[in-house]
């Protein structure tokens, strides 16, 4: 009882009572409270652990790749339009021989 106890009392504790007041019950739900510990165990460390760092690291590339890429485009669409606007002003006003 004080294993069960001890163990699965955050994960189990429906188990802990059928064992507490269901003595017959106790080796059925007493394995099946062991494994579905351990699989929460299990489930939560690889959650907690391996998506937090993905999605923080993820996250960061992201934004910073997103940022960059963002800057640099509008880099070379001012480019382009400082280009055009100076195509335009040369089209418009020619440059004519011999003056300055």
């Amino acid at each position: 009882m004080y294993f069960c106890f001890y163990y699965f009392y955050y994960y189990c504790y429906c188990c802990c009572c059928y064992y507490y007041y269901y003595y017959y019950h106790y080796y059925y739900y007493y394995y099946y409270c062991y494994y579905y510990y351990y699989y929460y165990y299990y489930y939560y460390y690889y959650t907690t652990t391996t998506t937090t760092t993905t999605t923080t690291t993820t996250t960061t590339t992201t934004t910073t790749t997103t940022t960059t890429t963002t800057t640099l485009l509008l880099l070379l669409l001012l480019l382009l339009l400082l280009l055009l606007l100076l195509l335009l002003l040369l089209l418009l006003f020619p440059h004519k021989p011999g003056h300055y």
